[in-house]
């Protein structure tokens, strides 16, 4: 297995929203920079602005079957390895009415920093979608792409931008590169109405 270096940037950290459904745990992964560094305090309350984004407005396209249960933050500085752990108790379920589709069903949030080329976009993977939102046709209903939409776009222009920047954090290869460890704010997104599939969601395949 090649090795790769730990990421290092001491203005990014790594949120990552910790899901539930049945005995399986889902996982949406964002990076956050600030020209200032962070701290325990700073990191504390981008915890908490994550589950405010998640109760007020992406738990609305997402099915009751999930619900959000921690919000884990990780500062990408070797010399200060910061870490926050923001348990969500009781948890916070999804309100989009009827049952989910199969673990691995789902629709995906491009985002989007205003370069060309792959490596400046990343993407999201919705964590589930009810049955009632995937017509024969493969093609997401349109209530459920605004919802997405909605949330996206406050996460780019009406989120706590003093608690960080939502970004596309380039990761260090195993052979040096011009882009390790550097972030691109997201400044535009597309929500992919096509169906997709996110992989290792079926029990018993681990995340």
């Amino acid at each position: 297995m090649p090795h790769y270096p730990p990421p290092n940037n001491p203005q990014v950290v790594k949120a990552a929203l910790i899901f539930a459904r049945d005995t399986r745990e889902l996982v949406n992964t964002f990076h956050f920079s600030r020209l200032s560094g962070w701290d325990t305090p700073r990191m504390q309350q981008l915890a908490r602005d994550l589950v405010t984004w998640w109760t007020s407005l992406y738990r609305q396209a997402v099915p009751s079957a999930v619900s959000l249960v921690q919000v884990q933050i990780r500062l990408y500085d070797l010399a200060n390895p910061l870490a926050v752990d923001w348990p969500v108790s009781p948890a916070v379920p999804g309100v989009r009415s009827g049952p989910p589709e199969a673990g691995n069903v789902s629709l995906t949030i491009s985002e989007r920093t205003g370069l060309a080329g792959r490596a400046h976009r990343g993407r999201v993977y919705v964590p589930s979608i009810a049955e009632a939102d995937v017509p024969g046709n493969d093609i997401a209903s349109s209530s459920l792409i605004a919802l997405l939409a909605t949330a996206a776009a406050n996460l780019i222009f009406g989120f706590t931008t003093s608690e960080g920047i939502w970004g596309v954090f380039h990761r260090p290869n195993i052979t040096p590169h011009p882009l390790d460890n550097k972030i691109d704010n997201v400044t535009s997104y597309v929500i992919e109405d096509i169906i997709d599939s996110q992989r290792r969601r079926l029990p018993g395949r681990g995340r």
